[in-house]
């Protein structure tokens, strides 16, 4: 694999531009041998193939900050789907950039939104913390 991407198709040329020239791609972790098990976990093949089809196109892009925030993932890649049938599917793009109380998902339509941290089970304790 090159370290040079080569942008996918779709994006505007401002992106595509961004893209190939800052970016690179580094090496990450397959997440196809993972799908019989999430299968049995309940996952929707559909959901977990949704996951595969983000990593294959855009796993192990990684960005530099945008000028004026420096938030985002730094690197991109797909995990394991989470969700329901009634809420929709989401899977995670990628680890944040800095330490966020948020992380980065792939949304039921393809849209790329936030996800609050998960709050512990009982805030009131500090076992939970």
């Amino acid at each position: 694999m090159s370290s040079i991407p080569v942008a996918p198709s779709g994006l505007s040329r401002r992106a595509q531009k961004f893209v190939e020239v800052d970016g690179i791609r580094v090496p990450v972790q397959g997440i196809r041998r993972y799908r019989e098990a999430w299968v049995r976990l309940g996952i929707p093949a559909v959901e977990i193939d949704r996951a595969m089809e983000f990593q294959d196109r855009w796993g192990g892009l990684a960005l530099p900050p945008a000028p004026f925030y420096e938030g985002g993932p730094r690197i991109l890649g797909a995990d394991h789907p989470e969700g329901s049938a009634t809420e929709g599917w989401s899977f995670p793009a990628g680890s944040g950039r800095v330490s966020m109380a948020y992380g980065f998902m792939i949304g039921p339509e393809g849209e790329f939104r936030e996800r609050p941290a998960a709050e512990p089970d009982n805030p009131g304790d500090p076992a939970g913390w």
